[in-house]
């Protein structure tokens, strides 16, 4: 009798970490969320850990959620990677093909990406993802997928990302410390697509921009391939540090009343209109501005998209993205965002939810959940690819089933 199979991943956000278990049902033909767990992420800065002890203990609240909803325990999981020591660069592959008959076969496309790991990359850094986005083979240019075609020389072009190892190293031993053995790292922004991008979008062109705590992710897709990602240190914390400075509070009271009264759309606030900080903390008292308080959050969302505007004219993407731009992360809730994105950057613009999930799915149907949900899909696709590590017969029907129903939603 075939069994269920469990996948976790871990999001270690700069201001939340986020748990996620899921199941395939093998009588189903399913994946299903079946526990999750979020808690402060106290100890971890921009991507990078200032205090392991801090972390460890938001880590294990988490997980203990998740473990506890779910009745199973987490061994391993796949844990994101973000921050601002993450760098992109591209790089090429090229193999002379291994059949006499000059057959493409699957080991010849591992050996080409292979090849790409001889790039140069920076000091103190290491390689965690060699995206391809096409191949060549002989004369024969901006190929997909070369396997069945004949030729004699195969070469691919992929995007290279890559991260500062001592970082790699802390986040690694933090976890083993919890008890948990690192699957693999994923980039932020590279999750998220997974979750809530599908190939048509990639296909005509889509950008999707995750705003986090303390930095934004970005990532472009167009024609099916990776264009660009990257991420900068701008993100929703800043606007409640605004707003404390502004307000000249406590940083607990401006993220209540960023949450409460916050919006991106000051056409929205009667000027006249005031909030009673004692209704939010009976310590404070005073009125202040809820118009004062949007001018605030829209000068940060400016920012941020300013940003954003900047990145996609240096690859010559401002405009040309017939799918638009999809907002995810804690940044994506802040009411009225998506008009104010549209007028700002003339985009199509709406909010991405993680896609196709069953089980517990009020509790993750969210923009902030897009990464940790992009860590399961990650995993069980590259599952797949590598026939369940051995542990599942990559051919049964209902594997085959599911794989196919995953590639709706891969380049």
């Amino acid at each position: 009798m075939r069994r269920n199979k469990y996948f976790s991943a871990i999001d270690l956000g700069s201001t939340k970490i986020r748990v996620m278990i899921a199941e395939t049902l093998a009588e189903e033909d399913r994946v299903r969320v079946i526990g999750v767990g979020e808690a402060p992420s106290f100890g971890m800065r921009k991507g990078s850990i200032a205090d392991g002890e801090s972390l460890s203990k938001s880590l294990m609240i988490a997980v203990g959620q998740a473990e506890t909803m779910a009745g199973v325990q987490i061994r391993e999981a796949v844990v994101s990677l973000g921050g601002l020591n993450i760098r992109t660069q591209r790089g090429k592959g090229v193999i002379a093909v291994g059949k006499v008959d000059g057959e493409v076969v699957q080991e010849d496309v591992e050996r080409a990406l292979s090849a790409v790991e001889k790039t140069d990359i920076p000091l103190n850094y290491e390689i965690i993802h060699i995206v391809p986005r096409s191949y060549r083979l002989d004369d024969q240019i901006d190929i997909v997928d070369p396997i069945g075609m004949q030729g004699v020389r195969l070469e691919v072009d992929a995007v290279v990302i890559v991260a500062f190892s001592p970082q790699i190293k802390q986040i690694r031993s933090l976890l083993v410390t919890c008890g948990i053995e690192t699957r693999q790292f994923v980039f932020s922004p590279l999750a998220a697509a997974e979750a809530v991008l599908d190939r048509q979008q990639k296909e005509l062109g889509v950008a999707v921009v995750d705003i986090g705590g303390m930095t934004t992710g970005l990532i472009v897709y167009e024609e099916g391939e990776l264009l660009h990602c990257t991420s900068f240190a701008i993100g929703a914390s800043h606007i409640t540090n605004d707003i404390a400075i502004g307000l000249r509070t406590s940083i607990d009271l401006a993220e209540r009343v960023k949450v409460e009264y916050g919006t991106a759309n000051l056409d929205a606030i009667d000027k006249d209109e005031d909030i009673r900080l004692s209704s939010l903390d009976p310590s404070e008292d005073g009125d202040v501005s809820r118009y004062h308080v949007g001018e605030i959050i829209e000068a940060r969302l400016e920012e941020i998209l300013e940003k954003v505007s900047d990145i996609l004219r240096s690859i010559e993407k401002e405009h040309p993205l017939p799918s638009g731009l999809i907002l995810v992360g804690g940044g994506a809730h802040m009411p009225e965002i998506v008009d104010m994105t549209k007028n700002f950057l003339a985009l199509p613009v709406s909010l991405g939810y993680p896609k196709s999930l069953s089980g517990i799915v009020d509790k993750v149907d969210d923009p902030g959940y897009a990464v940790v949900a992009g860590l399961i899909y990650w995993q069980i696709h590259n599952d797949f690819e590598r026939g369940g590590g051995g542990r599942e017969n990559p051919l049964s029907p209902i594997f085959r089933q599911v794989k196919e129903w995953f590639k709706i939603f891969m380049p």
